[in-house]
């Protein structure tokens, strides 16, 4: 049985009438905040180590990543959402925790419902501890002021590595259809 990252108890996605979805676009990288700012920010929910668990595998510890990726991404948190990649991650649309947060940012500002969801994840070891997964990717966005529901599918790619004893995203490219 190929195991799924939504909970159990997690309803199916009702059927509604869709259009293509588009991504977060790639912006301009911004300026790093000055310390002022960013000491009064509160820290994310879920840091990336919250969560650690001696006993889990290597594969059980990608997949609470990206749980908390998709937990995230409904909750339309940026903050939560970057904190799970490293400084230097890779997306599609460019390179950096920064730029990942302000992507992010501009996309969940302008939604007033969002869902990510991602199954059937493969995960194989790759060497110095880093692990490496493909899966399937629903995501779902519904613009503000808008009734309908944008969605899009297709195959997601991470690469994960171990940093302060649990993993974060170092890249994650996705393919829609």
């Amino acid at each position: 049985a190929t195991p799924t990252l939504l909970p159990a108890a997690q309803a199916p996605v009702p059927e509604r009438p869709t259009v293509p979805i588009e991504m977060p676009k790639p912006v301009a990288k911004p300026a790093p905040e000055p310390a002022s700012k960013t000491a009064s920010k509160p820290a994310p929910i879920a840091p990336p180590n919250a969560q650690r668990s001696d006993t889990r595998s290597p594969a059980q510890a990608a997949n609470a990543v990206v749980a908390r990726l998709q937990s995230a991404y409904r909750a339309r948190n940026a903050d939560d959402f970057a904190a799970l990649f490293t400084k230097n991650a890779r997306v599609n649309e460019g390179q950096g925790r920064v730029l990942i947060r302000s992507i992010y940012d501009d996309l969940f500002q302008r939604l007033s419902g969002g869902n990510l969801s991602v199954t059937a994840m493969q995960w194989r070891a790759l060497p110095n501890g880093r692990m490496a997964g493909s899966g399937r990717i629903l995501v779902s966005n519904k613009d503000q002021g808008q009734s309908t529901w944008r969605d899009a599918r297709g195959r997601i790619d991470f690469e994960l590595i171990s940093e302060s004893g649990d993993y974060l995203i170092s890249s994650m490219r996705y393919h829609l259809n």
